[in-house]
């Protein structure tokens, strides 16, 4: 197996946990979450930085269109995009995408 073939493979796994962990994310409590909207929101922003450079005919350009694209309802993007605005209020890391947050313009 080359390079090539072994970084397919770890971004599709990646992607796939990635998915796993939004779907824990959005059936997450609100009050008392054990799981990080955040965490998960820059994952999908790494995801979709390595998708963009590696496949020129990628149409996906935001996290908004890329879950989307795979089936998420406009209600579950609105949830995600509030738990994850929630937990703005204590998170202490590097947010890689501020704009998801900020775009109130989309599914709220």
């Amino acid at each position: 197996m080359n390079l090539e073939e072994c970084i397919k493979y770890i971004s599709e796994w990646y992607f796939s946990d990635t998915i796993e962990l939004l779907d824990l994310v959005l059936d997450d409590d609100i009050a008392d979450p054990q799981y990080s909207a955040i965490t998960t929101l820059n994952r999908l922003w790494i995801w979709l930085q390595y998708k963009k450079k590696t496949d020129k005919d990628y149409k996906c350009n935001d996290i908004s269109s890329l879950l989307d694209k795979i089936g998420y309802t406009t209600e579950d993007i609105a949830l995600f995009r509030k738990k994850a605005m929630e937990e703005r209020k204590i998170y202490t890391g590097d947010i890689l995408n501020i704009e998801f947050l900020e775009d109130l313009y989309c599914y709220t």
